[in-house]
């Protein structure tokens, strides 16, 4: 079995889980200067409906510079902050674990997802969400990987502010770190930056993101999702079917949401996504069902530590 296409798969698990919906990392890893620059999405952001931004030109930073500090400290941006502030069912410290089943593998991966931490982030109230992910035996012995991916979210609405790749396969390790910027908002020095819609969450964001929803009072939405390169338009629907889902962890009354992926306008061919939500006080994320153009996965929460 070729290496790459071991890596589609593990990747595309991950993904899975975190709803990326598409691959971070579709191949074998390159060197970090190869790296591919974080794309501005203008063209995502006009099928989105969003308004295309620009960065300011260097003449323009220095005025700006002391208006934005202003702005961010004033109480309209706090009240921006705050619109559409949805429940949140999850709190710090949180941590889910998941094994994910492909093809003849019952085990090929295990994923966790863990909230953090609520933190100032850069003099910004943020939620700090991850997901690792690691291959296990046999399929590690085919290709080893342990990658990480960190989310800086907004607390009121899980707007990203900052999203984050460290992957670490076959003894080599790599890094991408991207700030979502909205507006007249300026990069900081470290890290690559891109313009995004104001509704924009990336990738891990996203899922916690579809817990806070009222799917009985709002059955559909499209918001933009950023994958750490690329702006997609995401689709997700409340399905009529509902009932119990049987996990590793036990039996689980649960909605099930549908989840399409366009790009540029056109939805991305053999992809399709069921995300399983507990009807919970917590809405907990226990089944991802994946069909892709190689296969099914099953991504299933297993029981805490000690139960």
């Amino acid at each position: 079995m070729k290496r790459s296409f071991i890596v589609l798969v593990i990747v595309t698990a991950v993904v899975a889980v975190v709803l990326t919906l598409l691959l971070v990392w579709p191949h074998a890893p390159v060197a970090p200067e190869q790296l591919p620059p974080a794309e501005p999405a203008r063209s995502a952001a006009k099928q989105l409906g969003g308004k295309l931004l620009t960065l300011p030109g260097p003449d323009q930073r220095a005025k700006r510079e002391s208006a934005n500090a202003v702005e961010r400290s004033a109480p309209e941006a706090e009240k921006k902050r705050k619109e559409s502030n949805p429940a949140q069912p999850f709190l710090a410290g949180e941590q889910l674990s998941y094994r994910i089943r492909w093809s003849y593998f019952p085990a090929a991966a295990t994923v966790e997802l863990k909230v953090v931490e609520q933190r100032s982030f850069y003099s910004r109230p943020a939620w700090h969400f991850q997901a690792i992910a690691r291959t296990l035996s046999p399929v590690r012995s085919i290709y080893e990987l342990d990658d990480q991916f960190d989310s800086y979210s907004d607390t009121a609405t899980l707007r990203s502010y900052q999203f984050e790749i460290h992957l670490r396969e076959q003894g080599k390790e790599q890094k991408r770190i991207v700030q979502l910027l909205r507006g007249s908002e300026l990069p900081r020095p470290d890290g690559a930056s891109t313009q995004v819609p104001d509704e924009t969450r990336d990738a891990l964001g996203l899922i916690y993101y579809l817990r806070t929803v009222d799917w009985q009072l709002r059955p559909e939405l499209r918001l933009p999702v950023y994958d750490g390169r690329t702006l997609y338009d995401v689709r997700a629907r409340r399905d009529d079917a509902a009932g119990f889902v049987e996990v590793p962890a036990g039996n689980y009354a649960a909605t099930r949401i549908s989840l399409r992926v366009l790009h540029e306008g056109k939805e991305v061919p053999s992809t399709r996504f069921q995300l399983w939500l507990a009807n919970d006080a917590a809405r907990t994320p226990v089944l991802i069902e994946a069909e892709l153009p190689f296969g099914s996965l099953r991504v299933e929460l297993q029981p805490r530590a000690g139960t």
